[in-house]
């Protein structure tokens, strides 16, 4: 109910409701009056086309791509932030094949501390963390990763590490209030604790968006630093 009565407009809350009808049920007709094209890209981020983009899982490089494309090039820098090794390389080779300039690719997974932790690299696009992971990653923050640059714009989509990864981002969404799109589908409860947590750190106006119509994924919460 604190989400629902947090969301900005009337489709984020019949996105909303289709979902959770959605979860409830198995039945995908719901997504069907509330599917939005542009994700991470839409009406919800129309007014963030430059700055510093942070794209955390960015997996084969085609967001940061799409970003560019968006942005019609005016921007200042990107980081591609992807854990899994495998999929870190062909995203630098990917973007240095498409002359993607002022791109830095960063091999790590996006944490509330830096460290090594446990991760599985052999799901593809939906690598994650995890304690039964067969490799280990090197964890950072974004707060030390840009150590204390700004950031404009701030994309997750990384199966669940969401939370964690922006309680590491803590001191630069205070410092900078950047646009947020923040997946949400990946645990139940991201749904409740994400925006709350983030309205401890700044006044955000949130905005719900369903990007995929055959099933619960890619379930976006955007945050729009108000004034």
């Amino acid at each position: 109910q604190q989400t629902y009565d947090w969301l900005e407009d009337d489709l984020s809350r019949r996105t909303m409701l289709a979902y959770l009808n959605l979860k409830i049920s198995g039945n995908v007709r719901y997504n069907f009056d509330v599917m939005t094209s542009g994700q991470y890209f839409c009406e919800c981020t129309s007014d963030f086309r430059g700055g510093t983009f942070i794209d955390c899982g960015a997996c084969y490089g085609e967001t940061v791509e799409s970003f560019i494309t968006w942005s019609k090039g005016n921007y200042k820098k990107i980081y591609a932030i992807e854990a899994d090794p495998t999929n870190a390389e062909i995203c630098r080779q990917y973007l240095a094949l498409h002359d993607c300039e002022d791109v830095e690719t960063v091999n790590c997974a996006v944490w509330h501390q830096q460290g090594m932790i446990s991760f599985s690299d052999d799901a593809g696009t939906s690598s994650k963390i995890g304690e039964d992971g067969i490799v280990r990653v090197r964890a950072d923050t974004i707060d030390h990763i840009l150590q204390g640059a700004p950031v404009d714009f701030l994309k997750m989509d990384i199966e669940g590490a969401e939370l964690n990864a922006l309680r590491g981002a803590a001191e630069s969404i205070r410092a900078y209030h950047p646009l947020l799109a923040i997946c949400v589908y990946h645990k139940s409860e991201d749904l409740i604790t994400i925006p709350q947590y983030l309205k401890e750190l700044w006044d955000y106006r949130f905005f719900l968006r369903k990007h995929h119509i055959a099933d619960e994924l890619e379930l976006v919460l955007y945050g729009i630093p108000r004034n």
